[in-house]
């Protein structure tokens, strides 16, 4: 659909008391010299559709400043136009008017405030209807995005850029990434499950596991071998052979004996003592081990808060540079010789310094939303840190007060210890013969065979945990080297995929690029949408012509994919010296010194 102005007339608008633009529909230039009301056009063509300027600004008045508040010039500002809409002519006309209130008895009017009269055809209509009706023909965005050669790449939001482009894309060929990059197949049929980002969460989990169990397996390793003890050329089967002899040879020799009754419940007493010895002594060894294994744990953990310490320190240093950086760049202010030219040292037009003073703003709250959003990651990351640390003080007292506990246990165990072995089971004197002294040499050797019976069975349960531990080791390595792995592969299929998305965008313009997607020093993706033209960036370092030919060639490729097409306004139109080529109506707004009001001429004639 075509959307060409027919004419556009203005009365009492900011500096012009009365302008009519015939067009007829047809492209023009309007020119005259600087203060003519070049501008002003395009500020009342875009006030009748938009509400705002033409630098979209909504805090908009249409009055000049002189009789903004004057109660003695009482006349509106009234903007009309006529427009061709499809195959039809439309009339759309905006009175903006003052309003004076004259008190109970008096006759003086006091000033309080401005309405607006919204027409469409001569049909007086209320705002909401005059809205509704204008989004009833096009959507007012896009409008002004197909109008406005500065719209779309400086004014627009980035969000809204990049929905708009990403439809200009349509769907990206994922089988053709994989056809042409055969390394990305082991990821295939990741992304068809989940998204990316979600496969970059979860493996991102199991690389950070991965991380931290390498970390600990050594040290639970390095434990297990200290209690490893030399079990020489015994093993369980063969120590139980041993016993079981030891045990009958004891038995015999008992029975050869023929102690009496006293005799055998002083030895039970014996054996009963034996037993509690060896019972003490092992849980003596098994509490060892465990304040060993906590006493690694506990170095471990002491140097993981000792590594947080050193983040958090760095982190409040980071934060504190930053808040003098944000002192500075709230202070910054604009060089008072700003608006004289380096080269002559005259003042600049007044346009110009406008121009200057906005992007000195534009770039000043940039760089302290900047600063700002950098602020907020960096102490987000401090309550991280300081949260991690707080959990790792606690697992250092637990730990502590695990190993005092355990301490206490050894202590208790081993008076229990020098009880048990300074204790007389009875005062009974039983002699010393020869066959007692055999019994007690081979009841001597069954107590050495059964603790050294223990040891093995200890020694070989910590064998068979140190075994796990070592395969499990190498699994870890695997699981970590896979995790890297596919991390690594995701970015590559995203770095190919955002190239193929960015391809197809540019596909649609002519000398405009855009920049979709950035990689950060970390490797972690953000989304962006600038446009360059020429490796120059749009916003920065490009000049007034190429910013307009560049505005033009995003008007035509949208309009192209709207299938619409608007009148556009271009100001500052002597900046360019040659023009892209555009199927739009394209009203230039030229300055050429010479001209003391303003000259249109249609395109054409």
């Amino acid at each position: 659909m075509r959307i060409e102005l027919d004419y556009l007339e203005l009365q009492n608008f900011k500096g012009i008391d009365s302008f009519r633009l015939n067009l007829g529909g047809q492209p023009a230039d309007v020119m005259g010299k600087n203060g003519t009301g070049k501008t002003t056009l395009a500020d009342a063509f875009y006030w009748l559709i938009t509400d705002t300027n033409a630098d979209n600004n909504g805090n908009f008045n249409p009055l000049s400043d002189k009789s903004r508040n004057d109660i003695n010039d009482k006349m509106p500002a009234i903007v009309e136009a006529g427009m061709f809409i499809g195959s039809k002519s439309y009339k759309f006309k905006k009175v903006f008017c003052k309003k004076f209130l004259q008190k109970k008895g008096g006759v003086d009017y006091t000033f309080t405030g401005h309405t607006t009269e919204y027409f469409i055809d001569d049909v007086p209509l209320k705002k909401s209807e005059y809205m509704e009706k204008l989004n009833g023909f096009f959507n007012l965005e896009v409008f002004r995005t197909l109008s406005d050669v500065k719209y779309f790449c400086a004014v627009a939001s980035a969000d809204y850029r990049r929905k708009i482009l990403l439809q200009l894309a349509g769907e990206t060929d994922d089988d053709k990434i994989f056809e042409e990059n055969l390394e990305l197949a082991p990821v295939k049929e990741l992304i068809r499950e989940k998204s990316v980002e979600e496969c970059k969460r979860l493996f991102n989990s199991k690389k950070l596991n991965s991380e931290k169990e390498m970390k600990e397996l050594p040290i639970r390793i390095d434990t297990i071998l200290q209690t490893l003890s030399d079990t020489g050329e015994y093993s369980i089967e063969a120590i139980d052979k041993l016993i079981e002899q030891t045990k009958k040879r004891l038995k015999l020799k008992r029975a050869a004996a023929a102690p009496d009754v006293a005799a055998i419940e002083h030895e039970r007493k014996l054996a009963e003592r034996r037993h509690n010895i060896n019972r003490i002594e092992h849980e003596i060894e098994r509490h060892d081990m465990t304040i060993e294994s906590d006493s690694q744990r506990l170095i471990y953990t002491q140097k993981a808060i000792e590594r947080l310490d050193t983040k958090i320190q760095k982190n409040i240093e980071e934060r504190q540079a930053l808040k003098k950086e944000l002192d500075q760049a709230h202070g910054e202010t604009l060089d008072t010789d700003a608006n004289r030219c380096k080269l002559c040292g005259q003042f600049l037009p007044g346009e110009k310094l406008v121009e200057m003073i906005e992007a000195f703003k534009r770039n000043k709250n940039q760089c302290i939303g900047k600063i700002n959003k950098r602020g907020k990651d960096l102490f987000n990351t401090f309550n991280q840190l300081t949260a991690e640390k707080a959990k790792k003080e606690t697992e250092k007292k637990e730990l502590k007060a695990l190993m005092k506990e355990v301490a206490g246990k050894i202590e208790l165990l081993k008076e229990r210890l020098s009880r048990e072995s300074s204790m007389d089971p009875d005062n009974g004197d039983f002699g010393d013969s020869g066959d007692d002294a055999e019994i007690i040499a081979v009841e001597s050797d069954l107590a050495r065979l059964e603790k050294r019976r223990y040891a093995i069975e200890l020694s070989e349960k910590n064998r068979s945990i140190l075994d796990h531990l070592k395969r499990r080791q190498k699994e870890v390595a695997g699981e970590y080297e896979t995790a890297v792995k596919t991390l690594y592969l995701l970015d590559e299929y995203r770095q190919h995929k955002y190239r193929l998305i960015e391809e197809s965008v540019n596909r649609h313009f002519k000398m405009t690029r855009w920049s979709l997607f950035e990689t950060r020093i970390n490797q972690t993706v953000h989304s962006i949408c600038e446009a360059t033209c020429n490796d120059i960036a749009f916003k920065s370092d490009l000049n007034t012509g190429a910013k307009i030919n560049v505005g033009l060639d995003c008007i035509n490729a949208l309009s192209k994919y709207f299938n619409l097409r608007v009148p556009v306004f271009v100001d500052n139109a002597e900046s360019v010296t040659e023009f892209i080529p555009t199927d739009s109506q394209v009203i230039k707004l030229t300055a050429v010194k010479r001209l003391k009001n303003l000259k249109v001429q249609i395109n054409g004639e």
